[in-house]
């Protein structure tokens, strides 16, 4: 009995430690720190809500979304939308930022975004491509 709890736990935390690793892989870059968005219902009619947030190690040029792809939750491409200073989605000088954007769409359809994370400074950067959750436009 106590050999079979040992075995089991013994596998338990193997599994953690490989757990672990796969995700700090995912979100691992020498520009990105971390990265997250979510989606959700928008408070008009045909309107989605994104709210985001991106963290560089050090101070970035530009830090956030860069663009953001839209798709119906089938798969099908709506339209594409670029990130920048103006609309929000990007940062300048930054080692920090969160945010939260609209997007118009067909009410009561539901859709999911795939975005791109950027961190730049004055030498280089990097990018990851981050799928959002399903979430319905509002009616």
């Amino acid at each position: 009995m106590k050999r079979s709890i040992a075995l089991v736990c013994s596998l338990i935390l193997m599994m953690s430690l490989f757990c672990g690793s796969a995700k700090a892989a995912t979100y691992a870059s020498d520009y990105l720190d971390a990265y997250d968005a979510s989606l959700s219902t928008g408070s008009r009619s045909g309107q989605l809500s994104l709210s985001f947030c991106a963290y560089a190690s050090d101070s970035m040029t530009s830090l956030g979304i860069s663009s953001i792809a839209v798709y119906t939750a089938g798969g099908s491409y709506v339209k594409t939308i670029s990130g920048s200073t103006s609309n929000g989605l990007l940062a300048a000088y930054s080692s920090g930022h969160r945010g939260a954007y609209s997007i118009s769409v067909t009410p009561g359809q539901e859709y999911y975004l795939r975005l791109t994370f950027v961190a730049r400074d004055s030498y280089s950067g990097d990018s990851k491509s981050y799928p959002t959750n399903t979430a319905m436009a509002a009616r």
